[in-house]
């Protein structure tokens, strides 16, 4: 019988333990694993599509097979658009375009070419950031000027490089970079990578002020 009694008590403390162990995680949530979540970059939750006509500065793209563009859906406050492309393959960890309006004399692009490439220089706050100047190409674009380079870093103590290109006509500015490219997939990452950079055009014309949005965005959706 006094067993018995023994092994009621020692069962009801277990239960009092484990009632007291399911509130103590229910007040404290924070402590509960959890999956880790995917890191996210700006803008790629937003629609998808395979063509886009961004209605505030009249860049328009048009999608590789495999690529997909995730544009912002609105400019920043200093009139800079972003639009973000998802590599296919899955070799840069991330693509993105910047653009702003931005007249200038079509004399002078060559001029801010060179000094793009020389602000590329310092880095952006990676590590060991150097540009290649062997790769430095300019090149023609409708209304204006293009210039591509790379750059070698070093990222959590791995070598990556970052494949840069600049669009310049006489009323806009812009700038595609691909980041976190492993050297040894530089040559089948740049292959793919081209045929985006020659699908993107940019507005001829000067803005003369404050260019705002005349249409609806164009999508292409998935």
């Amino acid at each position: 019988m006094k067993s018995i009694e023994v092994l009621g008590s020692v069962l009801f403390l277990l239960a009092v333990q484990s009632s007291r162990t399911a509130v103590a995680q229910n007040a404290n949530p924070q402590e509960q694993p959890t999956a880790p979540r995917q890191q996210t970059k700006p803008g790629l939750d937003a629609p998808k599509t395979t063509f886009y006509h961004d209605p505030f500065l009249g860049i328009s793209v048009v999608a590789p097979p495999g690529w997909t563009i995730v544009p912002l859906p609105k400019p920043f406050p200093d009139g800079q658009i972003r639009i973000n492309y998802l590599d296919p393959e899955n070799q840069a960890a991330e693509v993105a375009q910047f653009a702003r309006p931005a007249d200038i004399e079509p004399s002078e692009i060559d001029a801010w070419l060179s000094e793009q490439v020389l602000k590329m220089g310092h880095g952006e706050g990676l590590e060991r950031f150097t540009v290649r100047p062997e790769s430095i190409r300019r090149y023609p674009i409708p209304g204006g000027r293009g210039q591509r380079a790379i750059a070698d870093y070093v990222e959590n103590g791995q070598k990556k490089i970052e494949v840069m290109t600049w669009f310049r006509t006489d009323g806009t500015r812009s700038f595609l970079r691909a980041r976190g490219v492993d050297p040894a997939n530089l040559d089948s990452f740049t292959k793919r990578f081209q045929p985006l950079v020659d699908n993107i055009v940019l507005p001829r014309g000067k803005r003369k002020g404050a260019y705002t949005a005349q249409v609806a965005p164009k999508f292409r959706p998935l």
